[in-house]
C-alpha cells in the first residue's frame, strides 16, 4: 500500500477539506497525518496516524519547530506522495525533501486589510511556483491568485448529509456554521431583531451560530444577542467540532451562509452552503460570485450583504416551501466520498505514475 503524508497547520479534525481526504484515503493508501496541537478536543480516525506537534511560542518559532519536526519525520520515513495544506512558508519543506508533493491552496486571503491580503496572496503565488502540483478549490480563485493552469486541479468543496429530515416552514430555525472572523455575522442577529420587530405572523423563530473567531469577535457576537435582548432567540454554540454538527444541523430547517460581498470573497466557494444544501436545508445566502452559482429559488434565496436585506429575506421564508430531499439529491456529487473517489484519487494515481 503506497504511504501517503497529509500535512496541516490546523489540528485534526479541524481543517475539514484535508481531514475529510485522510478519512477516505485511507481505504487506498497508508495515511500518516502530521499537525500542530492546539490543545483542542482530539478526533480520532482509524487507520489515521496522527503525528501531533507542540504549538508554543511566536508564529516564527512556531514555524521553525514545525519544520524541524518535519525534517526528522522524513528522514525517518519514506513517503510515496505529500498532500501539503497551504501556510505561510510551507514551501520551504523543499529545502529537505525531494518527495512528490501536492500543495493544496483551500483560501485566499479574506483580511479587512488590502495591505494584508496582498502580501499574503502574493507569497501564496510564488509558493505555489515551488511545486509541481497545485489543488485548489474553484477556477476563480485560481484566477485571483494567477496560479498556473498548467499545473494545477480544481478539486471543489464537499460535505457530508448532516441530516436526512424533512422539515416543515411553520417555524424557522436558522443555523450558522463556519468561521466568524470578518463576516459581519452582526448584520444577521440585527436582521433577525429587525424581523421579529416587523413581522405581522409573528412565526416562532431560533437562530443557532455555530462557528469560531477571535476573542473580540465571538465577545462582540455574545454581547449583542443580550443588547438586543435575543438570548432567548439567538443562541452562540461556539466551536464543534465537524463530527459532531449533525445534532445541530438536525435541529434546523435553513442554512445562513453570509459572507460579506467583497473581492476577495467573491471567489471563496463557501463551505457552509454546500453543507446546508447536503442536508436538505434552504439556503439564505450573500449574492457572491460562488453562491450564485449554486443558490436558486428551489433551494434558497440570494441576498445583498445588508441588515434589511437578511430580515426580508426571512419574511419571505416564511411563506415558502421546499422539498428537502429535492434540494439534498441536486448535491449528491458534492459528497466528500464521491470528490476524493472521482477526483482526488485520479489525481493521485496519476502523480504517482510518472
Amino acid at each position: 500500500m503506497k504511504k501517503l503524508l497529509l500535512i496541516s497547520h490546523n489540528q485534526f479534525g479541524y481543517q475539514i477539506n484535508i481531514y475529510k481526504y485522510a478519512q477516505y484515503l485511507k481505504e487506498e493508501f497508508d495515511i500518516t497525518y502530521f499537525c500542530f496541537d492546539y490543545g483542542r478536543l482530539k478526533i480520532y480516525e482509524d487507520n489515521v496516524n496522527v503525528i501531533y506537534v507542540e504549538k508554543y511560542g511566536a508564529k516564527v518559532k512556531q514555524l521553525i519547530y514545525l519544520l524541524s519536526e518535519l525534517h526528522k519525520l522524513l528522514k525517518k520515513n519514506d513517503f510515496n506522495l505529500i498532500i501539503l495544506k497551504h501556510f505561510p512558508f510551507s514551501s520551504l519543506i523543499r529545502l529537505f525533501t525531494t518527495s512528490k508533493i501536492i500543495l493544496s491552496i483551500q483560501t485566499g486571503s479574506v483580511s479587512n486589510n488590502s495591505m494584508s491580503r496582498f502580501f499574503f496572496n502574493m507569497l501564496l503565488h510564488f509558493e505555489s511556483m515551488v511545486f509541481n502540483h497545485n489543488l485548489i478549490l474553484s477556477d476563480s480563485l485560481k484566477k485571483l491568485l494567477r496560479i498556473s493552469n498548467k499545473k494545477t486541479t480544481v478539486i471543489p468543496l464537499g460535505s457530508e448529509v448532516f441530516c436526512t429530515n424533512n422539515h416543515k416552514y411553520n417555524k424557522l430555525n436558522l443555523i450558522y456554521i463556519g468561521n466568524l472572523n470578518n463576516r459581519d455575522i452582526e448584520k444577521t442577529i440585527y436582521g433577525t431583531k429587525e424581523y421579529l420587530s416587523n413581522s405581522k405572523n409573528k412565526i416562532e423563530l431560533t437562530y443557532l451560530i455555530v462557528g469560531f473567531g477571535n476573542q473580540d469577535v465571538e465577545r462582540k457576537i455574545i454581547n449583542l444577542i443580550s443588547e438586543l435582548d435575543l438570548n432567548e432567540i439567538v443562541k452562540f454554540a461556539g466551536l464543534v467540532p465537524y463530527n459532531h454538527l449533525s445534532e445541530y444541523v438536525t435541529k434546523s430547517n435553513i442554512g445562513v451562509s453570509f459572507v460579506p460581498i467583497t473581492k476577495y470573497f467573491d471567489v471563496q466557494p463557501p463551505s457552509k452552503t454546500i453543507e446546508y444544501l447536503l442536508s436538505g436545508l434552504p439556503v439564505i445566502a450573500t449574492a457572491t460570485k460562488e453562491n450564485k452559482k449554486i443558490i436558486n429559488s428551489n433551494n434558497g434565496i440570494l441576498i445583498d450583504d445588508t441588515i434589511s436585506d437578511f430580515a426580508e429575506a426571512l419574511c419571505i421564508m416564511e411563506k415558502s416551501e421546499f422539498d428537502n430531499q429535492q434540494i439534498r439529491e441536486s448535491m449528491l456529487d458534492h459528497k466528500w466520498r464521491n470528490i476524493v473517489n472521482t477526483k482526488l484519487i485520479p489525481l493521485i494515481n496519476k502523480i504517482l505514475s510518472k
